[in-house]
């Protein structure tokens, strides 16, 4: 199996923003930036209690839960604009269409003056998201196949599946999957 296509902006951040979504690492920084301030407020509304200043406790009160309600939503705009920016910084305006190759034992996977030749058996899964595929390998690399620029991807989904089966790999199903 064969397929060629050009990548763009759109799927190098589905692709960014599903693996920081699946990193335990950002997930905690994450959880951290949405309690700590928070936490902080509530401790020095705790403060006002004890010199019973009630608006302050009040405003520290409503601080906190904009704070945790509305921080999500900032977070993750600008993990969205900084990955976007890098995106556009390090690819080029007229991407070269690259190619992947799925042999009788390897994967040959080529784009502009890069080349790579990987064993299938170093697959580890294959995930389905809205708008790409990724074939993730052992070495935390993947490759990244855009859905709307494969002709017959239903023919190309079955033949993952089928080598998912053969290699006794996952074929991960996250169409679902959202930025939150």
């Amino acid at each position: 199996m064969k397929l060629s296509f050009r990548l763009d902006t759109q799927d190098y951040l589905d692709y960014q923003l599903y693996t920081v979504s699946r990193s335990e690492k950002a997930m905690r920084k994450r959880l951290i930036g949405r309690l700590l301030f928070p936490i902080i407020y509530l401790l020095v509304g705790i403060i006002f209690i004890i010199d019973k200043n009630f608006t302050f406790v009040a405003f520290n009160l409503i601080l906190a839960v904009l704070w945790y309600f509305f921080y999500p939503i900032s977070e993750r705009k600008r993990y969205e604009n900084t990955f976007r920016r890098s995106i556009e910084r390090n690819l080029t305006a007229n991407a070269e269409v690259g190619s992947i190759e799925w042999g009788n034992n390897e994967i040959y996977a080529s784009e502009k003056d890069q080349e790579a030749r990987v064993a299938e058996r170093d697959v580890v899964a294959i995930v389905a998201l809205k708008n790409i595929l990724l074939i993730q390998l052992q070495n935390k690399h993947n490759f990244i196949l855009p859905k709307d620029k494969i002709e017959q991807l239903d023919e190309v989904v079955s033949f993952l599946q089928a080598k998912c089966t053969k290699l006794s790999i996952p074929f991960v199903d996250h169409s679902n999957w959202q930025w939150k």
